[in-house]
């Protein structure tokens, strides 16, 4: 890596590994770097441009390795070298879905707060122009810190959806002074912060909190809130608080449970037997046509045709004549 056919070399192979995201290999060529900078730690005074592109080369391939780094090392990359991976086209948030994806359902809130905090306080630049800020009397710096100020400070602090991130680099001023490339760039930071944020917690416990600050329903009890946020884990999802808030709502009646039942809608019990009904007269059938009398041709005496048949034989003495005459 001395002369300048092995740092080309070098290069070729880094931006293989970056572009690929093969983690193995980045862990593997981080090691050698490290060790390179240890054997000539002279290396920033002798040769300040390899140097300086071994150290954003690690940079890189920490990103790449995110998965395998302890949390601290990771909150610092975001912290210091976050724009750095955005620009190389490494896909940071791919990355750390796949962190979080690894990590149980109950630390994942603190990994995502954390990678939050670290970029609120991150302080890489987007754009040249200074920044206009609600609340701040004098301009600030365009670092990615007072972006994400300005931001929340025109659009809240709460997840804000596709069309709302949309709307702020539409019609905020500072964001017009952009370049496109720079747009571009602050849309991705913008995204990635808010998937960040916490779920907002659904309608039904917004109105269990405004019915208990007017008073409508009692509210919980220091003791009750504390067994309850105890017995969670760090993390957890609001929407699992919902069936233990609902169980300290007042069972209050219905108006109309109080007012009385009208007696044909009385339910009688069977110690009151049920009075006998009279018989309700059935309708009268209706009167059937009368039919003209049949002729009754079998009681009628009928005489029958002669039959016909074979003339008696005629005997003449003792010879019989067979023959019909």
């Amino acid at each position: 890596m001395n002369n300048q056919f092995n740092q080309e070399k070098f290069q070729k192979i880094a931006q293989e590994i970056i572009w690929t995201e093969d983690i193995s290999r980045a862990r593997s060529l981080m090691i050698k770097i490290k060790n390179l900078l240890k054997e000539k730690p002279d290396l920033s005074v002798n040769q300040p441009q390899l140097y300086q592109y071994c150290q954003d080369i690690l940079i890189k391939l920490r990103f790449v390795a995110l998965t395998t780094l302890p949390d601290q090392q990771v909150f610092n990359l975001i912290k210091g070298h976050f724009l750095d991976a955005l620009k190389t086209g490494i896909d940071v948030y791919r990355i750390l879905e796949i962190n979080l994806c690894s990590r149980p359902v109950f630390a994942r809130g603190e990994f995502k707060k954390g990678t939050r905090q670290a970029l609120k306080e991150n302080q890489q630049k987007i754009g040249s122009q200074s920044l206009t800020i609600e609340g701040k009397p004098t301009p600030q710096l365009p670092t990615l810190k007072n972006w994400l100020l300005d931001y929340d400070s025109e659009t809240g602090n709460e997840k804000h959806s596709e069309l709302e991130r949309g709307q702020y680099l539409a019609q905020n001023p500072n964001v017009r002074k952009l370049e496109q490339i720079e747009k571009d760039l602050l849309r991705k930071v913008l995204k990635f912060y808010d998937d960040l944020k916490p779920t907002p917690v659904s309608q039904t416990e917004k109105w269990i909190k405004t019915a208990r600050d007017k008073g409508l329903i009692p509210p919980l009890e220091e003791s009750e809130s504390e067994a309850v946020s105890s017995t969670l884990p760090p993390g957890t999802p609001s929407e699992t608080l919902l069936p233990r808030l609902k169980a300290t709502l007042p069972l209050t009646p219905h108006p109309l449970a109080s007012q009385p039942t009208p007696p044909s809608l009385t339910r009688m019990t069977p110690s009151e037997p049920l009075p006998p009904q009279p018989a309700s007269p059935s309708p009268p059938e209706p009167a059937k046509p009368e039919e003209p009398a049949r002729r009754d041709i079998y009681q009628e005496p009928v005489e029958e045709p002669p039959k016909p048949g074979r003339a008696e034989p005629r005997i003449e003495g003792n010879v019989v004549d067979l023959k019909n005459k």
